[in-house]
């Protein structure tokens, strides 16, 4: 599985990047050929119907980023969806990832339990776990008193808005306000 990580993210690398357009179409075939050894050695399935996009406004809070409940390491990071100055990725870098694990197969290196809260590719349950999440690291970074995480918080934020424009707006429909993500 490492190694396939590796493809993946070097070939979203390629495909993310202006300059090596004359290689995007190979990068784009290692893309697909690793996502169907993903499908091959197992992915998630659930069915569901909708859900209400995640708000990034952070009421309240002690200043202290709380994590005693979360899992290690998710999917997101997994796949190297990272935000920031120090190990973030380009936005072409990180939008090409983020549309991958929304269209695409998901590598199953976590119980079924979690691979299941993913849902089937393209599905409004992968959207939301994806948005919910980003939604949730971004909040959870604004909570804390000292600011060192704004590059972070733009990026997420930058991220929810490609995500809300490119797979939310016009497939899915809830009758609802998009939410802000000011505090």
């Amino acid at each position: 599985m490492p190694d396939l990580l590796i493809l993946w993210k070097n070939a979203l690398r390629i495909i993310g990047d202006p300059k090596q357009k004359t290689s995007h179409a190979s990068a784009q075939a290692a893309v697909i050929k690793v996502t169907k050894e993903w499908e091959r050695r197992g992915s998630s399935t659930t069915n569901a119907k909708g859900f209400k996009w995640p708000t990034t406004v952070a009421n309240g809070g002690n200043g202290r980023l709380g994590l005693e409940k979360s899992q290690a390491e998710g999917m997101l990071s997994y796949l190297e969806y990272w935000v920031g100055h120090t190990h973030g990725e380009p936005t072409q870098v990180r939008q090409a990832i983020l549309r991958r694990v929304f269209e695409a197969t998901l590598p199953p290196v976590f119980d079924s339990a979690y691979m299941l809260e993913w849902g089937p590719n393209g599905s409004y349950v992968r959207l939301q776990k994806m948005a919910v999440s980003i939604a949730a690291f971004c909040r959870n970074s604004k909570r804390r008193k000292d600011g060192s995480r704004e590059d972070a918080i733009r990026e997420w934020e930058q991220d929810l808005d490609f995500l809300h424009r490119h797979f939310y707006v016009g497939h899915f429909h809830f009758g609802f306000a998009w939410p802000t993500s000011k505090i």
